[in-house]
């Protein structure tokens, strides 16, 4: 069941100033962004005081926060990642607010299969799977596992792999 949170604050760890509003994005090598430059984004319990000296920190009422969780910032308008050390990282760019609501939530494991013949005899590289991975990830998912199967339906419906929430599946007409 998701938790949901609203935004107690936000702070500028180098000048100590609190803003109402930030851009969270990615630049073009994957890296945390926040108005355009390069810094670290993280989160902290009302109260607690950090001495970086660089980034932003989310400020909640709570810190119940679990590396892997999702944060989706008014209904998915922004979506975050919670990695090590309280740390996240964004998923899907936007603005950040005070009391903006924000709901908590555990990844959706998925599994991207590709049906098709001629890539699973290697005569043609797999582009589909590869792209319904990227995109899954603005959903809250995470890919457990790739697979490309022939387009046979005992391989579709018994084919190996971990388990998962949820299984996309790209084919063209093997299916």
């Amino acid at each position: 069941m998701p938790r949901e949170w609203k935004i107690a604050g936000i702070c500028e760890n180098k000048s100590g100033e609190w803003h109402k509003l930030i851009y969270a994005h990615s630049n073009s090598a994957g890296k945390t962004c926040v108005n355009g430059g390069e810094v670290m984004l993280a989160l902290r319990l009302a109260g607690e005081f950090y001495t970086r000296n660089d980034g932003f920190d989310i400020v909640f009422p709570s810190s119940e926060f679990a590396e892997g969780e999702f944060l989706s910032i008014n209904a998915g308008e922004t979506m975050l990642r919670v990695g090590t050390g309280k740390t996240v990282s964004v998923v899907y760019p936007g603005f950040v607010g005070v009391s903006a609501s924000v709901e908590v939530m555990r990844p959706i494991r998925v599994g991207v299969l590709t049906v098709s013949d001629k890539c699973s005899r290697g005569e043609r590289v797999d582009t589909s799977g590869p792209a319904l991975a990227d995109m899954t990830c603005v959903i809250g998912s995470v890919v457990e596992k790739l697979g490309i199967v022939v387009g046979k339906r005992e391989f579709i419906l018994h084919g190996p792999g971990p388990a998962v929430d949820h299984v996309q599946i790209t084919a063209g007409r093997d299916i």
